[in-house]
């Protein structure tokens, strides 16, 4: 892969995505790329099922929606090596 960005965000789960809006923030004209394994991710704790139920399995899906909207670039792929020069 030879894509260049300014900040790059590997793991799409909850951290990944929060790590990069919140380099959005404080970064708003680098190039934030996020690269995730899976297509579609889930939500991957109990919480939302504590105060209800999710009645169909779409609703456990985390969307890719505010990246999106925040020019976050989103790669699917497996990070094997990093490449610092």
């Amino acid at each position: 892969m030879d894509e260049k960005a300014d900040i790059v965000v590997i793991g799409g789960g909850p951290a990944g995505s929060i790590s990069a809006l919140t380099a959005r923030n404080y970064y708003p004209d680098k190039k934030i790329l996020l690269i995730k394994n899976a297509e579609e991710g889930v939500t991957p704790c109990g919480i939302p099922y504590m105060f209800f139920s999710l009645k169909n399995p779409d609703e456990n899906k985390m969307g890719l929606q505010m990246l999106e909207k925040n020019n976050i670039e989103i790669v699917v792929d497996e990070v094997v090596k990093i490449d610092r020069t």
